[in-house]
């Protein structure tokens, strides 16, 4: 099982819900294993990005990836305003109870 696995399982064992947005792709060639929860098939990066922002209340990046979304133009600069890094996974429950978003001008037109 991988990461992303291990994260739904935890929040299916937990009662919580999880939405895979699986390359369809992947589940072509066998590279996925079963999803737990709903799953979202996509084609494309572009329509990849509308799923995952039109049904998540936060996501989570993963070691590594937040500066690669970054580098490839995914997350401005100007929207890191509303962005929460942790180095401790347990942090990451408390910082996201505590979080207020305050949007300005730029991250209202997005």
């Amino acid at each position: 099982m991988g990461l992303m696995g291990s994260v739904a399982t935890s929040t299916y064992v937990k009662r919580s819900s999880f939405l895979g947005i699986i390359a369809r792709v992947f589940k072509e060639n066998a590279q996925c294993r079963p999803t737990i929860g709903k799953e979202l098939p996509f084609w494309s990066i572009p329509k990849r990005l509308a799923l995952m922002f039109n049904n998540a209340d936060a996501f989570i990046a993963l070691p590594g990836s937040f500066d690669n979304v970054v580098e490839s133009g995914f997350v401005f600069p100007e929207v890191r305003n509303f962005l929460i890094a942790i180095v401790i996974v347990e942090e990451l429950s408390i910082k996201l109870q505590v979080f207020e978003y305050h949007p300005d001008l730029i991250t209202q037109q997005i």
